[in-house]
Parts: C-alpha cells; sequence; structure tokens
C-alpha cells in the first residue's frame, strides 16, 4: 500500500522539523506495509495552496497510489479537489474551532473518504462529520518515560530553591493563551516558566519534562495535545484548562488538575502540585496511546476505505 501524506510545512521559530507527531505516526505505519510520499506545503495564502494542489496531480498522474492521508480540514479540502485517490482527513483542533477554517473543514468531511478526529467534541462540532473515527496521535514510550529528576535537573542547571514550570507551546502562540499563565504564576512567585518555542530534541524534552514541577497549559482550544500525553509517559503533573480531551486523558491520575480560565483558580492548582512535592503515576494511564496500537487502527481505516 503506498500513499500521499499531505500537511501544511509551519516551522516556527528554532523548529527543524514540521509536524514530528505526524512524521513519528507515519512512521510507524511501515510496520504494516505502509509506504508513503510525503507533500508539505510551504507557502502561505490561496497561492501556497494552488501549487500544491499542482503537485498532488502531478504525483497522481506518475504514480499509483492507494489514497491520499490529509492533516488538517483545509488540507483534506485541498487533497479533495481532485477525485481520483479516495482521501481520509485528520482534524487537530483549529481547523474546526477557528471560524476561518470551519467551512474548509466541514466541506472536507462531506468529501472525504474517511474522517479522523482526534478527539471527539470535534466530531460533534462539525453538523456533518462525515464517516468518522476517533483517533488520537500516538505517542512513542521508547522516548517519553520517567527519568532522575535530581539529574535532569542537574542537566538543566536547575536552581534547587526556584519552582519550573513547563509551558505546553511557544509563547508567541495567542491561541495557547502564555498571557493567562503568566498572570497564574505571578502570584505563586518564585516561579520560571520554560517555553517551547525553541527547538528540543525528544530525548532534551524527555528530560526536561522530568525536570520541570509540572506541565502547564492554559489553551483556549485544542484537540488531543500530545505534550499532555508525553508529560504523563514522564509521570510529569498536568495543571490545565479543560480543552479538548485534556479532561479524559487526565482522568484517574492523581496529582493532575483541570482549571477554569481564572487565574487564582490556576494559581491554587499549582500550589497543590507545588506543595505535594510528588510525581504522580502517569505512565500506566497512557499505554493505550503507544503508538504503535494507534498505528494499527489508522491502517485499519486505511483497509477500509481501499475496499470500498
Amino acid at each position: 500500500m503506498r500513499i500521499i501524506a499531505m500537511f501544511s510545512e509551519n516551522l516556527g521559530k528554532g523548529m527543524k522539523v514540521s509536524k514530528p507527531f505526524i512524521r513519528e505516526q507515519l512512521l510507524s505505519l511501515e510496520q504494516f506495509g505502509v509506504e508513503y510520499d510525503i507533500l508539505t506545503i510551504t507557502e502561505k495564502g490561496y497561492k501556497g495552496y494552488y501549487k500544491a494542489l499542482k503537485k498532488l496531480k502531478k504525483m497522481i498522474r506518475e504514480k499509483e497510489y492507494s489514497l491520499i492521508h490529509s492533516f488538517y480540514g483545509l488540507v483534506g479540502f485541498l487533497s479533495n479537489m481532485q477525485r481520483k485517490v479516495p482521501v481520509v482527513t485528520t482534524y487537530l483542533g483549529s481547523d474546526i474551532y477557528m471560524k476561518k477554517n470551519y467551512k474548509f473543514a466541514s466541506l472536507s468531511a462531506r468529501l472525504s473518504g474517511h474522517n479522523i478526529y482526534v478527539e471527539e467534541k470535534l466530531s460533534k462540532h462539525l453538523k456533518n462529520p462525515g464517516d468518522f473515527s476517533i483517533i488520537p496521535f500516538g505517542i512513542d514510550l521508547k522516548n517519553f518515560f520517567p527519568k532522575s529528576r535530581e539529574e535532569c535537573r542537574k542537566y538543566y542547571n536547575f536552581s534547587g530553591d526556584k519552582n519550573y514550570i513547563m509551558f505546553s507551546s511557544s509563547f508567541a502562540r495567542p491561541e495557547k493563551n502564555y498571557k493567562l499563565a503568566k498572570e497564574a504564576v505571578d502570584i505563586i512567585g518564585n516561579t520560571e516558566i520554560i517555553e517551547l518555542g525553541k527547538s528540543y530534541t525528544i530525548e532534551e524534552l524527555n528530560m526536561l519534562m522530568s525536570a520541570c514541577d509540572m506541565v502547564l497549559m492554559t489553551s483556549l482550544t485544542e484537540g488531543s495535545p500530545q505534550i499532555v500525553k508525553e508529560a504523563l509517559a514522564a509521570n510529569c503533573p498536568v495543571v490545565s484548562t479543560d480543552v479538548g480531551d485534556v479532561a479524559s486523558v487526565i482522568q484517574g491520575v492523581e496529582g493532575c488538575h483541570l482549571t477554569t480560565f481564572e487565574p487564582e483558580d490556576i494559581a491554587r492548582k499549582i500550589k497543590l502540585v507545588l506543595d505535594s512535592k510528588k510525581r504522580i503515576n502517569g505512565l500506566d494511564s497512557v499505554q493505550k496511546f503507544e503508538i504503535n496500537r494507534i498505528a494499527e487502527r489508522i491502517f485499519n481505516v486505511y483497509q477500509n476505505v481501499i475496499s470500498k
């Protein structure tokens, strides 16, 4: 089985690889005999998408493909502008929750042979979700696991009398709502927020989760955030606003907390974690997200679409 994997190339500040979670998931599909060519949209705006559509049609003319797997609603809509090869589209969150993207996601859902939503609320938000499955992205548990907190804090030269909180993303992304995180942390004091806007290797990211006191997410919207699952795998506490599938992912994990969008509530939940001084038992709870288990579910979708 050979597929085209299509997504937008969005290299943020300091990033060397775009969409690593997509690339990791594609790599995990190789065990099922899936071969893939990646087509990325490198230019913004209509011009960039038009060029990508021309490249897509050229690829289809030159080689035989079983299907196209598009990531993001707008990309799914674009992929369906050809009708020779069936399309599977994965929706990530902002493609549905952002008003300017919603209409493209809705059209994509109607046209695609199958739709994958990374969490259930996304499918409910669309009036016509099409033929769909709920499949989040998987995580590679060989890369994310608990490490010695003392050794990791020493590696990052963390002070012993200071609190360190990992923010879920870049400070510059408005939907991640860093302003709210800072307001909450300022209430507590003596706490440094670590930004993930720079590029870390997977090993360094895992070590950072083991070094920090917690991961903090104050996002306005999310789908199925990888950072939460990765933190749980590293036994790092999570404090998050109730967005995406976070509530279900951290359910039953003692030491993780959901918050409102009030800085005082977030500060109170952060303090609960800091006062407990305990690591969580999160690794067991994320076994269902193990990347090869997720790959099998995606492969089954591919087989069903091809057999239609």
